[in-house]
């Protein structure tokens, strides 16, 4: 009976999230003996500065913002050495007064503008790498918050399990000084047996859960699995606000639409610099040349490429970019639809769990607790057998382990709503005085 009640809660709290700004239960509060090592709130803001993928996407910035430089400098300028007029029957350099020994120094100076469109071009590639790292920072801050969830959830229900377990031996005492008395029989005391037995199970499930959450947050932050070995504190539930129009408003400024506006403005700059490209380059030279016995001479020349190919080169290459510029917005478009619907789901389904979290605070475990103290009254005056003090019981913890999923849930709701908004979980935009923190 234990295990049917308790395992589905399991199942389900590994699958559930969501909860907001409420009072702590009881379930909650971890034993003095087990004070907390770990907290919620380092953990996100370690995850920013530990991760690899973040860190790879600052090289990225800042390789995009040299080669920004590089872009929008000048070419190389361009030194040759010459002999001109050399005579091949004595390959002489002073038989014949037409031979002469030249320097010559030439420079591209790239049609005005291009220069800085192509420097703007690569710029994009930095500020397209910065919006991709607030976003991959949004989705690591949520993967912690649902590791840790997991975490303080499978710690908390063992407690709770731990604590079904000494209320079954003192069940099992009660039983037997009745059973001593004349008062019970031998089948209460075998229930009790199998109930503890029983026990084994959902333990097991526990640690599986608790040993990959701790797994999680060593991957996600980049740390030997031994720095997560401490007691997680219980995580804070920031209220949830009335009205979810402002935190809607701000999904137009979220990580993924702005790097999607970078990708379409780079294109719309690669497009001009195309078009900007069927002017030519020109190339600027001078020279130096000297003849034995004979003046020296100078020279200077310009040279300019042809476009005769705008139409299949230049001319396509703009239209592309140009094509990918509003691939990109309608990109950005149809994200920035997505993103509104999961936040709206998230935001329902963290109300939900707020709701759940208040009723079983306020009504059901109450309720439960007192059940089961009549029962113990019940059963020591023999009006009721020792099944139902068990069952009593079992639905005791089962809603315990209830308002512990609904807290767990809403947290993890609460990180989708922050990743689909773009604002931090624990914004002041959340922390509206709608719920009593406790």
């Amino acid at each position: 009976m234990f295990s049917s009640i308790f395992v589905p809660v399991l199942v389900a709290a590994a699958i559930a999230g969501a909860p907001d700004a409420l009072p702590v239960s009881r379930a909650q509060a971890p034993a003095e003996e087990n004070a907390p090592t770990l907290a919620l709130e380092p953990l996100l803001a370690a995850v920013v500065e530990r991760n690899p993928d973040l860190v790879a996407l600052d090289a990225q910035r800042a390789a995009a913002l040299d080669r920004a430089i590089a872009a929008g400098s000048l070419p190389h300028p361009m030194l040759g050495f010459a002999i001109r007029n050399l005579p091949v029957d004595t390959f002489s350099f002073t038989d014949d007064m037409m031979t002469m020994k030249e320097v010559m120094l030439r420079q591209q100076f790239p049609w005005f503008g291009k220069r800085e469109l192509r420097r703007e071009a690569v710029e994009q590639n930095a500020k397209l790498a910065e919006a991709e790292k607030a976003s991959q920072a949004l989705l690591l801050r949520q993967a912690t918050t649902d590791a840790y969830a997991n975490l303080w959830l499978s710690t908390s229900s063992v407690r709770l399990v731990e604590e079904q377990q000494q209320a079954l031996e003192r069940f099992r005492v009660i039983a037997r000084g009745r059973y001593a008395a004349g008062g019970g029989s031998q089948s209460d005391l075998l229930r009790a047996d199998v109930e503890l037995a029983r026990i084994t199970d959902p333990l097991l499930e526990l640690e599986e859960m608790e040993t990959a959450a701790r797994a999680a947050l060593a991957t996600l932050l980049h740390r030997p699995l031994a720095s997560f070995e401490g007691s997680p504190a219980a995580p804070p539930l920031p209220a949830l606000p009335a009205d979810p129009a402002p935190l809607y408003a701000r999904i137009e400024a979220h990580p993924e639409l702005r790097a999607l506006g970078e990708q379409a403005e780079r294109s719309e700059i690669e497009a001009r610099l195309a078009l900007r490209d069927r002017w030519p380059d020109p190339e600027v030279g001078v020279m130096w040349g000297f003849r034995t016995d004979m003046p020296d001479m100078v020279g200077a020349e310009v040279m300019f490429q042809i476009p005769v190919f705008a139409g299949s080169k230049e001319n396509r290459l703009a239209a592309a970019s140009r094509s990918e510029a509003r691939s990109a917005l309608l990109q950005r478009e149809s994200r920035a639809d997505t993103l509104l619907g999961e936040a709206r789901t998230a935001w329902a389904a963290a109300k939900r769990q707020r709701d759940l979290i208040r009723l079983y605070d306020e009504e059901i475990v109450p309720r439960a607790e007192r059940n089961v103290q009549s029962a113990i009254g019940s059963y020591q005056a023999g009006s009721v057998d020792f099944l139902t003090l068990l069952d009593a019981q079992v639905q005791l913890q089962a809603q315990q382990l209830e308002a512990l999923r609904a807290r767990a849930n809403y947290v993890r709701q609460l990180a989708r709503l922050a990743r689909a908004t773009g604002v931090s979980l624990f914004d002041e935009s959340l922390a509206a005085p709608e719920v009593d923190r406790g």
